[in-house]
């Protein structure tokens, strides 16, 4: 903060505030006046990230909310759980949203008419919101129902080709055994060693001396 400016910043945090467009975050930087009396005026800021750092934070969010349980997951859990996660996220962006209007028309903040033409944007892109008619929220409601059918028939292609896959794979050793077992068995009676006649002679009279 040196190379940039000399002078003094206090940085302001106002933990009460709830509604803003902004972070309650103030900075304000030191100013000499004429009659050498040191003012502060507030200047403003920019709060700047990049991908890598989102991507840092995700990694560790979910390191710490995985370091209990050693169980892995599979890949269907972690998507539904990325899914689950930004819906919750854009639940609460449109709770806010919700609420800064309310303030609004109550009079209690002052409105923003370039923010406010914002939401207006944001609401015409969700007619699901915004209370569309009959028509318009049947044809939503058949379009997400087909496409969860998708998902659910894809999932069932999904278990039913891995069964058969397991299926296959139990009748090949199945197969291999019996094989196995017949050749020992034919082995075996190759091997095997055949009877043997004994013949007995008759006795010779004995001879008279």
């Amino acid at each position: 903060m040196q190379d940039i400016s000399e002078s003094l910043l206090i940085l302001k945090l106002n933990p009460v505030e709830k509604f803003g467009e902004h972070l309650p975050v103030r900075v304000y930087e030191s100013a000499v006046a004429n009659d050498a009396q040191v003012l502060f005026r507030q200047v403003p800021f920019t709060l700047v990230h990049d991908a890598m750092e989102r991507i840092g934070v995700d990694h560790i969010a979910r390191a710490s909310g995985s370091a209990g349980s050693s169980n892995e997951t599979s890949l269907t859990a972690d998507c539904l759980l990325g899914n689950f996660q930004a819906v919750q996220m854009f639940s609460k962006r449109l709770h806010l949203i919700r609420a800064y209007v309310d303030a609004v028309i109550a009079g209690e903040l002052p409105p923003n008419w370039a923010r406010l033409r914002e939401i207006r944007a944001l609401l015409s892109r969700l007619p699901l919101t915004v209370g569309a008619n009959d028509d318009q929220q049947s044809k939503s409601r058949q379009a997400l129902l087909r496409q969860a059918n998708d998902v659910c028939l894809t999932a069932l292609l999904g278990g039913l080709t891995q069964t058969l896959y397991t299926l296959h794979t139990w009748l090949c050793l199945q197969k291999s055994t019996f094989t196995h077992l017949s050749s020992t068995q034919r082995m075996r009676e190759k091997i095997k060693p055949s009877t043997m006649s004994h013949t007995f002679a008759t006795p010779q009279d004995d001879l008279l001396i």
